[in-house]
């Protein structure tokens, strides 16, 4: 009869048929393995297995409990993780090995222990392979000496190409050793001798009663001397089911203990810590948004002292040109009653009074955005034109020593804010003329066009969507003293002056609006020669179209409502009504506007916003809960940007029948 071949095992001839008989056991059990990924699960005859990845339950665990402890703690943390796996290890072997003899019917010790090699070798765990040495009996002369020449532990560590500092097949030694001690009925302990993740020839181990395992293993190093070698870094655990290891897990767990208490009272004073420093953070950064806010409003004060400043310096000058234009049309009022008692012409005399009402409108509008009252509205800017009237303006301000002088290439065209351009110019020709005023001297403005190229930009600090191509250039010179290279590097900060508390050279605002227009503000000067301020602005891609010949109006039909509380604009304004053909009635107030309207309905209500008692806005929210559809006209001599985002019309004043006419159409049309 041939001799029983093994496949899942190698074991002394003796054995053979023993452990052969055991295989076909273990073969058939585990031949019903089954699995169910629906459901998650891995059975044999009805028992649930799990597939767990070698290395997460050796190298790699042993790495995240070394990742707990400080490096001056390392074996201590290894000695933990090996003690871990051991007892899990050794758990498992017990159970499995008392589960599998109830239900493959196995009593005999030796039959038990025979199916544990071969059920370690279905599971994955190794390959076991028994030594003539094995004495297997219920007593205290038990002995196993075997190796695992496929162990999945040295395998781990030698898959990440790394060498324990101990003999690694911890895991192996408790499952074995449970499994054993389970058959037996008696305490087994087991020792790895050498081991394949440090470099040696095999992964041999030697299992006995625990108080007998030293001595046992001393007899077979003595009788194998090649081993002594290996044998010198023995596992520190090698009794690993000794009341001495209990009594080092026990001391471990008191350490791990006081190193949690010690670890909490370190939280507890962090968190302290980074409490006050929270609290002392959120100090700090109120501290330095209550500076911030108090910059801004001395920043906000400069600015208004700043403009204030500017509207007196203007303020002789505005009442000499609207004195002169009074002056133009108190005259013609006169001498248009005169010429009309003597029949002649009075037509120049009219035109003379609507010229010199539309100049004084436009001195009104630079008084209004001097004040920062006046809307910013971009639009076709002709450079030469705004120039000269400035000038004009500024030549009453300034004193008679200084000359303003300006030296213009017509029809220099850019687009922007015609409000915020005066300002620039204004800021620029002061401050020149300022520097001139003990010595006196001239003023020089130059308007012409220059092409520059990207480097230029660069050079000049044009913002980012600048592009190169032809700018619009004015140059403001003067012939002052000049400054130092010092004074010069500081002028655009914010607050920064050369001239008292309270006034400044207003050039870091000057640059936010050029910003603002694409352009950029250069400065030169020299002391005692005199300083250049150049002004680069990109050109309109478009001029506006030249007035055409204005058409006749067109007679309208429909009532209107007038309400005004100064007597001569109500007056004028139905006047104009009428004359484009619509009936007129007129009240000064909002309360009569109220009282009319309840009874007769208008067609369009032209409404004054500033009034005594109920003023504008408070009329339109009575008219339109008595009439929700009622057409209102609003009508102010300020801006309109408090006004047109209610989407209410808006004209402002003074304005031409032509004007009123447009809005009028509008309104009835709808």
């Amino acid at each position: 009869m041939d001799k029983p071949r093994l496949k899942a095992a190698q074991v002394p001839a003796d054995l053979e048929p023993l452990f052969a008989a055991a295989e076909r056991t273990v073969e058939a059990y585990f031949h019903g393995l089954s699995r169910n990924p629906e459901r998650g699960t891995i059975a044999v005859d009805d028992q649930r297995y799990i597939l767990v990845r070698s290395g997460a339950l050796s190298v790699e665990f042993v790495d995240m409990v070394r990742s707990r402890f400080p490096a001056s703690r390392s074996q201590e943390a290894e000695q933990l993780a090996r003690s871990l796996l051991f007892d899990l290890a050794h758990s498992a072997g017990l159970t499995d090995a008392r589960t599998f003899a109830e239900r493959m019917g196995l009593s005999d010790p030796v039959e038990r222990l025979s199916a544990g090699p071969l059920h370690f070798a279905h599971t994955g765990w190794a390959f076991v392979q028994l030594h003539p040495e094995c004495h297997p009996v219920a007593s205290d002369d038990y002995l196993l000496v075997y190796d695992h020449p496929y162990s999945f532990e040295a395998a781990a560590w030698q898959a990440q190409g790394r060498k324990p500092e101990h003999p690694c097949c911890v895991m192996n030694v408790g499952y074995s050793s449970g499994w054993c001690e389970a058959s037996f009925g008696l305490p087994l302990a087991a020792t790895e001798i050498s081991c394949r993740g440090m470099g040696h020839a095999q992964c041999r181990f030697i299992m006995a009663p625990p108080e007998r395992l030293r001595e046992q293993t001393e007899r077979y190093l003595a009788a194998h001397p090649e081993l002594h070698t290996a044998a010198e870094r023995l596992d520190p655990l090698e009794f690993l089911h000794t009341p001495a290891r209990v009594g080092h897990l026990e001391r471990m767990a008191e350490r791990l203990a006081a190193d949690n208490a010690a670890l909490e009272v370190r939280v507890q004073a962090r968190t302290a810590e980074l409490t006050e420093l929270n609290a002392r953070l959120e100090r700090e950064l109120a501290a330095r948004l209550e500076e911030e806010a108090q910059r801004l409003a001395v920043e906000k004060r400069l600015q208004e002292s700043q403009r204030l400043e500017s509207l007196g310096m203007l303020a002789g000058g505005v009442a000499h040109d609207f004195n002169n234009l009074l002056a133009t049309i108190l005259g013609s009022t006169e001498l248009v009653r005169v010429y009309l008692m003597r029949g002649k012409e009075v037509e120049p005399l009219l035109n003379r009074m609507e010229h010199a009402t539309e100049q004084a409108t436009g001195l009104t509008r630079q008084l209004l955005a001097l004040a920062g009252r006046a809307e910013s509205r971009h639009q076709a800017v002709v450079l030469d034109s705004l120039a000269e009237d400035l000038l004009a303006l500024l030549r009453a301000s300034v004193g008679k020593n200084v000359q303003l002088v300006l030296s213009a290439k017509p029809d220099v065209v850019c687009y922007g804010d015609p409000a915020q351009l005066q300002q620039i110019f204004m800021n620029l020709v002061l401050n020149g003329a300022e520097s001139l005023e003990r010595l006196g001297g001239e003023v020089q403005v130059r308007l012409y066009t220059e092409t520059l190229t990207a480097e230029e930009l660069v050079v000049l600090r044009l913002p980012g969507q600048a592009q190169p191509g032809t700018f619009a250039v004015a140059e403001v010179r003067d012939s002052g003293c000049g400054m130092t290279a010092e004074v010069g590097a500081r002028v655009f900060d914010p607050f920064f002056t050369t001239k008292g508390m309270g006034r400044g050279l207003g050039l870091a605002s000057l640059r936010t609006i050029l910003r603002a227009h694409r352009g950029a503000l250069h400065l030169e000067s020299e002391l005692g020669v005199g300083t250049v301020f150049t002004v680069y602005l990109p050109l309109a891609s478009e001029t506006a179209d030249p007035e055409g010949v204005l058409a006749p109006l067109k007679m309208l039909a429909g009532e209107v409502l007038v309400v005004d509380d100064e007597a001569a604009v109500r007056e004028t304004t139905s006047a104009m009504v009428e004359c484009l053909g619509l009936s007129v009635r007129a009240v000064a107030d909002g309360a009569s506007a109220l009282e009319l309207v309840r009874r007769w309905r208008p067609a369009v209500v032209v409404l004054d916003v500033s009034m005594p008692g109920m003023d504008g806005w408070e009329t339109l929210a009575a008219l339109r809960s008595l009439h929700p559809e009622l057409p209102v006209l609003m009508c102010s001599g300020y801006n309109s940007v408090e006004i047109e985002h209610e989407g209410v019309p808006f004209l402002p004043k003074p304005f031409t029948r032509r004007g009123l006419h447009e809005v009028l159409c509008a309104l009835l049309e709808d």
